[in-house]
């Protein structure tokens, strides 16, 4: 989509459901999530851009970085040479640094190449927060990790900082 006003070409994520926007509670749980999210602001973060509740549809506008996932660039074009690796390796730490030291600490939890978009200059920006969670403060969101990317130690219930899964 494009932004008439700035001229920015964004993503819009359209989720139909019933019961989440004719429900007051889902709908706040949902809103206080999505504000959550468009705080984030970092260079090797998605950017949200913003919400709207339309009808049945929940509308979620995102920066739209052409491309595409990591995972598909991979397959494409193989494995990355040392010095684009060291580049795309640093944006990834950045990224997931700023996360975790968010007041609560941020916690990705499906850290993978299908989740890592790949912007200009192979600047990686993570994406698919739904998995995501705030420690201390949403620990409910723990049980929405992939299992085939949790750490270990969260699977068996032992992890006490949730940003070393992450890692």
């Amino acid at each position: 989509a494009l932004d008439l006003g700035s001229g920015s070409l964004f993503v819009a994520k359209v989720h139909t459901s019933t019961e989440a926007h004719t429900n007051d509670a889902a709908t706040k749980k949902i809103r206080n999530r999505l504000a959550k999210l468009e705080r984030l602001q970092h260079p090797n973060i998605l950017k949200h851009c913003g919400h709207d509740f339309i009808d049945n549809n929940l509308y979620i506008y995102l920066e739209y970085v052409p491309n595409g996932s990591l995972q598909s660039m991979l397959r494409e074009f193989g494995p990355l040479g040392a010095s684009v690796l060291g580049v795309a390796a640093g944006g990834l730490l950045r990224g997931l640094d700023f996360l975790h030291t968010r007041s609560p600490a941020v916690v990705h939890g499906n850290v993978s190449s299908s989740s890592i978009l790949v912007g200009e200059g192979w600047c990686l920006k993570l994406q698919c927060f739904q998995c995501s969670r705030h420690i201390a403060a949403e620990p409910e969101f723990a049980s929405m990790e992939s299992l085939a990317w949790m750490a270990p130690e969260a699977f068996q219930g032992k992890s006490s900082d949730g940003t070393k899964e992450d890692v």
